[in-house]
């Protein structure tokens, strides 16, 4: 039986939902307390300070996941550019007459048009 492989967690997934997570978990802790005691000075230090937190984490992650997606779309467009050359320089079902046709729509056009 073969042994299928775990599938390897981000790090910056993981980054951001543990910050996520204490994020939640200190707010509703500090809700607790404020509830209890009936003072709101959490309000002004705890609770910015963790939701800053979070907020840097979701900035690496989307700053990181931009990244990522350059990349792949970056290698997909070189892909599908390679792909457009083969089908280019193969004889296609087209006929060389279409060619022409738009050479010669294009010299219309660019004399027809005023600068």
């Amino acid at each position: 039986m073969r042994r299928r492989r775990k599938k390897k967690r981000e790090s910056s997934k993981t980054i951001f939902r543990s910050v996520a997570a204490a994020t939640v978990v200190i707010v509703v802790f500090s809700f607790a307390l404020m509830w209890k005691t009936g003072d709101t000075s959490p309000l002004a230090y705890i609770i910015p300070g963790i939701f800053t937190e979070l907020s840097a984490a979701t900035g690496f992650y989307f700053w990181k996941a931009k990244a990522e997606n350059e990349i792949k779309l970056n290698a997909l467009r070189r892909q599908k550019k390679l792909e457009q050359q083969q089908t280019i320089e193969t004889p296609g079902e087209n006929d060389p007459g279409d060619f022409v046709q738009e050479v010669q729509d294009d010299e219309y056009f660019n004399r027809t048009r005023k600068y």
